[in-house]
């Protein structure tokens, strides 16, 4: 019959206690504290440990593993134990020297959700520079092109992190993974057979505006544009992979991309215009872009863009830009025309040999100024007037209130035709403070207005900054006009 606590005499509940305080004991004898000296040093992160250990006392047994971590326990270090050190001390008896006993784990962070798009992500704005100095505007790329159902984005999903400690047993949190939803626009949608894929729903250009993946239609034509084609309107993007001869029209919600030469036609775009062979626009081609125009050339030619405008050279040609005019390459030259930035104009040489008459300005213009002055002055008018008919209106309604005129409609014709003065008056007051607004930014963003040319400028070459103007009348090199305090002021550039 087993033996129980349940079943057992007191005699041998006895016995059994006497035995385990025996066997107690004799564990007791066999792990024993380490001997006077030994030390566990702790470092300041609590991320390591070192023990040093005296050898056993004569005739005391040798130390085992329990009694090395009984000790480091005793000190503080409870857990990272390096087990092939300390297994080196109780097997080859290494002693009377500090010795790595506990590592502390770093805690690995979880990595986010990601996704994986693929196509290419780094839209190319900024022309490949040739040996010359030129730029090739034929490097540009601002379309990346997919088909109806072809992959664009991958997720991989988060990675959980691993949670550390230190020697002395503190819990060292890692930061959780987190699940990252894709932010997506029309043209895309998960892959019914594949949730973590997600797909073009159309043919068209793929990209990431504010970290939102839409795929926009794009009209591309494959061949030259002439005057049969007449006009061309889409709301995205046009490329045209041929020339575009005098005649035609052409009208883009997005951005616009010739790949060939662009001859006397008009181009519109809500983006950006691209001239990867440039423009003879035989004095009527014109272009006007809410964002940048980069051209090849720019010849005979007029320009309006909200943007920079970045060419190779600009001659006898019309161009205004709110942003920057810049003329790269060695060659680089403006002459000829107008050339307008209200930021600043950078250019290797302006004018020629020839004396031929160039106006380069910076800053705001001097219509902008006295735009500004005009709304102003309006603003002034349309206050004073609508003081004057609220004053009236106030009289009337006066007197409407008074019981012997409260049927009386030629009152009532009086107090509408004011209201209807007054509404008319706030809208125009509206809109003036809008526009004087508008001015008020563009005269703000002009003043340091500035022109830069690394090379020459010749006579015939008409400096203009803000509403100050200077003829060039001896070349000059090397050199940057700029206002000062209301001053036209110039001194040379360090090259």
């Amino acid at each position: 019959m087993p033996f129980t606590t349940a079943s057992a005499t007191p005699e041998q509940l006895k016995k059994a206690l006497a035995d385990i305080k025996a066997n107690e004991k004799q564990q007791a004898l066999q792990h024993h504290t380490l001997s006077i000296g030994s030390y566990v040093k702790i470092s300041k992160d609590q991320m390591m440990a070192w023990i040093y250990v005296n050898p056993p006392e004569p005739g005391a047994p040798m130390y085992n593993r329990d009694d090395i971590e009984a000790f480091l326990a005793e000190n503080g270090v409870v857990c990272g134990y390096h087990s092939s050190n300390m297994g080196a001390i109780v097997k080859k008896g290494i002693f009377e020297r500090e010795i790595k006993i506990a590592i502390g784990k770093i805690p690995k962070d979880g990595r986010n959700g990601t996704y994986e798009y693929l196509f290419n992500t780094l839209k190319r704005t900024s022309p490949v520079i040739r040996d010359d100095g030129s730029a090739d505007y034929s490097s540009l790329g601002l379309v990346e092109n997919v088909h109806k159902g072809d992959i664009i984005a991958q997720y991989r999903h988060p990675i959980p992190g691993e949670e550390g400690y230190t020697v002395t047993g503190k819990d060292l949190p890692c930061r959780p993974a987190i699940d990252v939803p894709l932010k997506r626009g029309k043209g895309v949608e998960q892959d019914p057979m594949n949730p973590d894929q997600y797909i073009a729903t159309m043919d068209g250009k793929v990209e990431i505006v504010q970290d939102r993946v839409e795929v926009y239609s794009v009209h591309e034509i494959v061949r030259d544009v002439t005057y049969v084609d007449g006009k061309i309107e889409f709301f995205g993007d046009i490329i045209i992979h041929g020339n575009v001869l005098s005649g035609v029209t052409i009208r883009s919600g997005r951005n616009v991309d010739i790949r060939g030469t662009c001859e006397a036609a008009d181009i519109f775009a809500g983006g950006d215009v691209i001239l990867q062979r440039g423009i003879l626009g035989g004095s009527k081609g014109r272009i006007s872009a809410r964002g940048n125009v980069m051209a090849d050339f720019i010849e005979n030619a007029h320009i309006e863009c909200g943007g920079n405008v970045k060419s190779n050279s600009i001659i006898n040609s019309e161009v205004s830009a709110e942003g920057k005019v810049v003329i790269t390459g060695k060659s680089g030259a403006i002459y000829g025309g107008k050339t307008h930035a209200l930021i600043s104009i950078e250019a290797n040489i302006i004018g020629n040999d020839s004396c031929v008459q160039t106006l380069v300005h910076a800053g705001y213009e001097m219509d902008t100024y006295e735009k500004y002055l005009r709304f102003n002055r309006m603003e002034a008018t349309l206050e004073t007037s609508l003081e004057k008919l609220m004053e009236q209106l106030k009289i009337l309604l006066k007197e409407k209130r008074k019981p012997e005129n409260r049927n009386n409609t030629i009152l009532d014709s009086k107090i509408e035709s004011l209201n209807i003065s007054k509404n008319k008056f706030q809208d125009q007051l509206e809109q003036t403070k809008k526009d004087k607004a508008l001015f008020a930014e563009i005269l703000e963003k002009g003043r340091g207005g500035k022109i830069l040319c690394s090379g020459g400028i010749f006579p015939g070459v008409t400096i203009g900054i803000g509403s100050m103007q200077m003829p060039i009348e001896e070349k000059m090199s090397a050199t940057k006009f700029y206002d000062e305090n209301g001053a036209l002021r110039y001194t040379s550039m360090v090259l």
